[in-house]
């Protein structure tokens, strides 16, 4: 079984602009983790994204910084995935704080 699982999102021209990311860690539990490239500023950079996604995930407090609306969109979605894929897991206290 694979440890993450990932989904990038996209602008209206199916650009990827950013990732939510699941994470399995080995005390059978999972965090979530995102990263996202401001549009006027950043061009998104898949390796990139995908660290900064995976280091707020391994965070061992609760990121409290604001999560873009094209991101907080996923987070239900990715919650949801998780849970089925990572069997008998249940979600960590660190990466991001789900409403």
């Amino acid at each position: 079984m694979n440890n993450t699982l990932h989904v990038y999102v996209r602008d209206r021209k199916n650009n990827p602009i950013g990732i939510v990311l699941a994470l399995r860690h080995e005390d059978n539990t999972y965090s979530l983790g995102w990263s996202y490239a401001k549009r006027k500023h950043d061009k998104f950079d898949k390796e990139i994204g995908l660290s900064i996604a995976m280091g707020r995930a391994l965070c061992p407090r609760p990121c409290r910084s604001k999560v873009p609306y094209e991101v907080n969109k996923l987070i239900p979605q990715m919650e949801d995935r998780a849970k089925r894929y990572f069997k008998n897991c249940n979600r960590s206290f660190s990466g991001i704080i789900v409403d």
